[in-house]
């Protein structure tokens, strides 16, 4: 999927998706160590008291309300359980600075033309990995989401006006992605 991305240079929404398909691909890992570490800790807490309800409860509505398909929570939270996970917002922040252009768009209106999500790059002790993934998701429903849905979404066709910005996404994306597997690589034994 990367080298997929990377031949698609003069399309862009294709470009998005595969490197969105690489995030995709890691969320059942990401999102059941999370949902592991969540449980994990409701049990270590002192207070737990595995004979009461109220506490086994707890533990199933965890599981319950967070399971879907192979991982946990809703596709945004398992993209922003990922992005946590291997990325930080430092090395966001810093990718962001490190091109002039790039700051300026994010800096300016014109980002809105592609999300309603704004990254706040004034503030460095926000929030900027879960601005970051909203971003990201939010745009991914414009590609991929091609009739009417409860967000009402304005779909992102080849021929968008605002894709000449989709650049500066795919460019934080790529970051993302490229972190994203690193932090899974494994030693090839051949």
């Amino acid at each position: 999927l990367y080298w997929y991305a990377k031949g698609a240079v003069e399309m862009p929404l294709l470009q998005f998706l595969a490197l969105y398909q690489i995030l995709e691909f890691y969320f059942p890992i990401f999102s059941q160590k999370d949902a592991h570490q969540q449980i994990k800790n409701l049990i270590k807490d002192p207070r737990f008291n595995p004979n009461k309800d109220s506490d086994i409860t707890k533990i199933l509505t965890a599981i319950s309300q967070n399971k879907s398909q192979l991982g946990f929570g809703s596709e945004l939270d398992q993209l922003k359980t990922t992005m946590t996970s291997c990325v930080t917002k430092e090395e966001i922040f810093d990718h962001i600075k490190s091109d002039d252009e790039m700051k300026q768009f994010f800096e300016e209106k014109k980002s809105k033309s592609l999300s309603s999500k704004n990254l706040n790059l004034s503030n460095n002790s926000g929030d900027l990995i879960n601005e970051c993934a909203e971003r990201i998701y939010e745009i991914r429903c414009r590609v991929v989401h091609t009739k009417a849905s409860d967000k009402n979404y304005e779909l992102l066709l080849p021929s968008s006006p605002e894709l000449k910005y989709l650049v500066y996404d795919i460019s934080i994306l790529e970051m993302v992605a490229k972190k994203v597997m690193v932090s899974t690589s494994r030693l090839l034994k051949i």
